[in-house]
C-alpha cells in the first residue's frame, strides 16, 4: 500500500509549464490567449475546481509573467486558490524533472497533474479519477487510457509514490513522464468510462494551428448555445482558417 502523508484533504493541483514551447514559436504558449485568457489561467482556474491549492512548475524567468497572467485574468480568484510557482533548479530538463520539482512543494496525500496547454481541462474528469484512486488503496495513480496509451497528465497521483518514482527514473537517466507507469501501480480508466468529456479535456495546444483549432471549437460551442450559427468575434492574433 502506498505511503500516506499527514494531510488527508483533496488533491493539490500541479501544472507543468516550464518548457520552451519550441513548436509554438517565439512566444511562451502558456501565455497565449484563448477567448481573451492565457492558457495557463484557464488551466489553473479549472484545476481550482477540484483543488484547494495549485503548484505551477516553471523556469525562473517565467515566474513574473506567469504571476501577472493569473493576477490579470478574469475568472480566477487567486485569494480563494493559493498558487505557488516553483522553478526548476536546472531549466528545460523535461516534464519528469519538472514534476519532481513540483512534488517537493506538495503536502497533500494526492495531487492532480495537468499540463499548461490543455484549455478545456475538465474538472469532472479529475474528480472522477480522484474518487477512483481513493477507492483503490493499492493504486499509486488513476489515469485515463486512450487507445493503447495511458495519459500521465490529467491523472491523479499518490504524492509519496510519485516522488519515489520520479527520483528512481531520473537517477536512471529517464526523462519521459510516461515512464512513471513503469514504476507505479495504475488504476486504469478507459476514456469512454471516465467522467466528463475526455476527448475535449485532453486536447492540447502545441502549435499555433492547435490554438486556432481551439478557438474554432469555442466558436462552434458558442454558436450552438445561441442557436444562430453566428461565430463570435475572434481574439486578436488568431487567424480564420482558410
Amino acid at each position: 500500500m502506498s505511503e500516506t502523508s499527514h494531510e488527508t484533504e483533496g488533491p493539490t493541483g500541479v501544472v507543468l509549464a516550464g518548457g520552451y514551447s519550441r513548436r509554438f514559436g517565439e512566444r511562451d504558449k502558456a501565455l497565449a490567449r484563448l477567448d481573451g485568457r492565457p492558457l495557463l489561467a484557464r488551466v489553473v482556474a479549472r484545476l481550482a475546481e477540484v483543488a484547494d491549492r495549485v503548484v505551477v512548475n516553471c523556469r525562473a524567468d517565467q515566474r513574473e509573467a506567469f504571476a501577472d497572467a493569473l493576477d490579470s485574468s478574469a475568472g480566477f480568484d487567486s485569494a480563494a486558490t493559493p498558487v505557488r510557482f516553483v522553478a526548476d533548479p536546472v531549466p528545460d530538463r523535461g516534464p519528469l524533472f519538472g514534476f519532481r520539482t513540483a512534488l517537493r512543494e506538495v503536502g497533500t496525500e494526492t495531487c492532480a497533474l495537468a499540463a499548461c496547454d490543455c484549455p478545456f481541462l475538465d474538472p469532472r474528469l479529475l474528480s472522477d479519477l480522484a474518487e477512483r484512486l481513493a477507492d483503490d488503496p493499492d493504486a499509486d495513480v488513476a489515469a485515463v487510457r486512450t487507445g493503447d496509451r495511458l495519459r500521465p497528465t490529467q491523472a491523479v497521483y499518490r504524492t509519496a509514490a510519485a516522488r519515489r518514482a520520479c527520483d528512481a527514473l531520473l537517477d536512471d537517466g529517464e526523462g519521459r513522464l510516461s515512464a512513471l507507469f513503469d514504476r507505479l501501480d495504475a488504476r486504469v480508466v478507459p476514456a469512454e468510462a471516465v467522467g466528463g468529456d475526455a476527448a475535449r479535456s485532453l486536447f492540447d495546444v502545441d502549435t499555433p494551428a492547435d490554438r486556432e483549432r481551439a478557438a474554432e471549437m469555442l466558436d462552434r460551442e458558442t454558436s450552438a448555445e445561441r442557436g444562430d450559427g453566428t461565430p463570435r468575434e475572434r481574439e486578436p492574433g488568431v487567424a480564420a482558417r482558410r
